[in-house]
């Protein structure tokens, strides 16, 4: 079904070795490689052997569409989705497709409710054929699944949710952890590859994704459980420094600034 040909997705040692040499010819014959990642530029410059003097690191931003909704307004949509007051929500937005985490997050979270049962897993991202059969039995009434949503009910979302999730196995530059960072969620998120460039100690909890998916799915549930043990003055302070890090790194202006340089220096 589709789900499995997302599992599946850039498998294939031919379409890989095809795409590395695409590549290669590419960057070597303009004039500027923008990164969107400190991962990716190291990458370009010690194995795709990019000049340095080519290469810039120009991060995604987004323009600021932050709100604060009233602890009234928090109750009654969390009513409407059936969601309790007190349920601990955790948000996962992106594609629903093993390269994404989402088969590691059902993992942990199927562990995690043998001992903590008062939380909720909202997944908004288009929901591939077959995808259901993927959900623990033990978690399904736990679990709900928005499919792809409008960015006025998905900015309602990151503003209820107690905990961001981005469980990513590898990325260039989130537009979701910069969407969580500027709704100012505290935020689990993977220490895979461009994916710690957007996080540190101070503004997320890092969990180290393993070649082993047993081992990342345990090192996922260890973070959840940190998580859950945060008092109220730890977990504003990660809100706080999400919201920092959008502010410097991640916001339009900056962006802008950062461009209008690069093409200054062409």
């Amino acid at each position: 079904d589709s789900f499995k040909l997302a599992i599946n997705e850039g498998c294939e040692k031919q379409n890989v070795q095809r795409s590395i040499e695409d590549g290669m010819k590419t960057f070597h014959i303009v004039d500027k490689v923008v990164c969107l990642s400190s991962d990716t530029y190291k990458l370009l410059e010690e194995v795709y052997s990019v000049e340095k003097d080519k290469l810039a690191y120009i991060p995604n931003g987004l323009k600021d569409s932050f709100y604060i909704l009233s602890a009234a307004d928090k109750i009654k949509i969390r009513a409407k989705l059936h969601i309790t007051e007190d349920e601990i929500v955790f948000l996962y937005v992106g594609r629903v497709s093993k390269q994404k985490g989402i088969l590691d997050m059902l993992g942990a979270f199927e562990k995690l409710h043998e001992r903590f049962s008062n939380f909720r897993l909202i997944i908004v991202g288009s929901i591939p054929t077959g995808f259901h059969q993927y959900i623990p039995y033990s978690i399904r009434n736990k679990v709900l699944l928005f499919g792809a949503v409008e960015r006025e009910l998905l900015y309602e979302l990151y503003s209820i949710s107690n905990v961001g999730v981005i469980a990513s196995h590898y990325e260039q530059c989130s537009y979701v952890g910069i969407e969580m960072q500027m709704f100012s969620l505290p935020i689990i998120a993977s220490d895979a590859f461009g994916v710690k460039c957007m996080f540190d100690d101070a503004n997320a909890l890092l969990y180290h994704f393993d070649s082993d998916d047993n081992r990342t799915i345990m090192n996922l549930l260890d973070t959840i459980n940190v998580m859950l043990c945060k008092s109220t003055i730890e977990l504003c302070e990660l809100k706080k420094r999400a919201r920092i890090a959008y502010e410097c790194k991640y916001n339009i202006i900056r962006m802008q600034e950062d461009y209008n340089q690069l093409l200054a220096s062409i």
